[in-house]
Formats: structure tokens, sequence, C-alpha cells
């Protein structure tokens, strides 16, 4: 671009040019970052207060209103890990062991991450057959189908499929399972053309999912707090408990009645 377009003066561009492994995706795709981008997680949350903030709000005002927000936040979590734990999807695509599989394992959002892959696989065709190496590994050439100029390489492991979580069976150079952490469609179609009906440990990031929010004891604080902290820590495990207890609660009228 700074040579079609004569750039080379431009200041501002040369100096993106230089933090260009700073901010291009190409130089950090091999990095988990679990899909998120820039800082989208915080301008989420300032969107929230913002929506029912304002600087005419008295303080007591303010401070209801956060704990009204808080409450609201936590009731969604919960709600999605409602969702997340007792949700199974009927099988959608092609391949139903690996969809069935996945519906069982990952959370609702990321399983329709993958069900998408799982149908866009349809339109990978193999280029060629396996190139297999000295040290075990297969490597297979891929393209999108009516695009042949868009391929891709991916390279499976047989020998791998016992070892260990921590060591991938497959890799693939669009890298979309280093980023996002879900295998991606050039993946399920040498699954399909190896006959993999299970998905590999090594495939399976636990932040994705459904027992990757486990459930953390809160330590009784220590008895040579503060007073004021000490029943502050307390107060803060005690509703972070009766949260959860009454979301399920109000689900059923002799659950509302009994507690």
């Amino acid at each position: 671009m700074i040579d079609g377009l004569d750039l080379h003066d431009d200041i501002w561009i040369g100096n993106m040019y230089e933090k260009r492994d700073k901010f291009c995706q190409a130089f950090f795709g091999d990095i988990f970052m679990a899909g998120m981008r820039s800082t989208q997680r915080c301008e989420g949350m300032n969107k929230e207060f913002k929506r029912v903030l304002g600087k005419r709000k008295s303080l007591v005002e303010l401070v209801a209103l956060v704990y009204r927000l808080l409450m609201k936040l936590r009731h969604n979590q919960e709600r999605d890990e409602f969702i997340n734990m007792d949700s199974f999807p009927g099988a959608v695509t092609h391949l139903v062991d690996l969809e069935i599989q996945a519906s069982s394992i990952f959370k609702h959002d990321v399983f329709k991450w993958i069900v998408r892959e799982i149908k866009k696989e349809s339109f990978i065709t193999l280029k060629q057959g396996a190139e297999c190496h000295e040290d075990g590994s297969c490597v297979y050439k891929v393209s999108v189908y009516k695009q042949p100029e868009f391929d891709h390489t991916v390279v499976y492991h047989p020998e791998k499929e016992i070892d260990s979580a921590e060591d991938p069976i497959m890799v693939c150079s669009y890298r979309m399972f280093q980023y996002r952490g879900v295998p991606c469609r050039h993946m399920f179609t040498v699954m399909k053309n190896e006959h993999i009906f299970e998905l590999h440990k090594s495939l399976i990031v636990k932040r994705w999912t459904k027992d990757a929010k486990t459930v953390c004891e809160i330590p009784y604080p220590d008895q040579s707090m503060p007073r004021e902290a000490l029943e502050v820590s307390r107060y803060g495990a005690l509703t972070a408990k009766c949260n959860r207890l009454c979301f399920y609660a109000s689900k059923t009228d002799a659950g509302y009645n009994m507690l």
C-alpha cells in the first residue's frame, strides 16, 4: 500500500508499519485470545454503566443503580450457565458423531462456532492424498470449492492419539484453533478422510467446556482481619452463594415457595 500510494514520506503510516506486529492478526494468529479483540470486554462493561448512570445522580442513587446493574449481570451469567448445562441441540450437520460429542462438551456459544465450521467443511476439497513423513505425520493440502488458489495445509499426527492433551494431534495453517480454540473446517475435512469419529482431547480447550467454571470454596477469612473487613468478606461470600440459589429457585413455583 505504501508503494502503491507513494506514502513513503507519511510519518504516521511509517510508524504504523513499524508496529505492524502489534495489531496485524497475521503476526499473532497462533496466540490463543479466546475470540477477544482489543478492549471489547471493558468497553462492554462501560456501555452498561453509561446506560444507567449520569452526572446528575446523587451518591445514594449511584450505589443503588450500580447494585442493580451488577445483579442483572450476575443473573445473565447464571442464565447462560443454565443454558450451557441443560441445552442439548439436535444434530444438524453431516458429521453427526463429531457434532453430538461437541454438543455434550462445549458451551452453547462455542458449540455454534463448531457447527458453523462443520457445515463449511462441505465446501473444502482435498487437493491431493496425504503425504506421509518419516516422523509419522501425514500432510494434507486442502482448498475451497471453486477457489483452488486459497489452500491450506493440515498436519495430522496419528501416533499422538493416546498422548498428552497438550500435544496437538492436528495443526492447520489456517490457525483458527490456535487463535480461537476451536477446530477449523480444514481439520474436520481431515477427520472425515481419516474416519475419526471423536474430537481428540488435544483439540478441546477446557476454557470452552461446560465444566470450565469449577466451583471453588471461598476460604474462611483470617480472624486477624479487622472486623469491618471480615464482615464484608463474609457478606460477599454469602451473596455469591445466595444469588445462584435464588436463580434456580425462581424456575419453579415449588422452588420459589420453598426458598
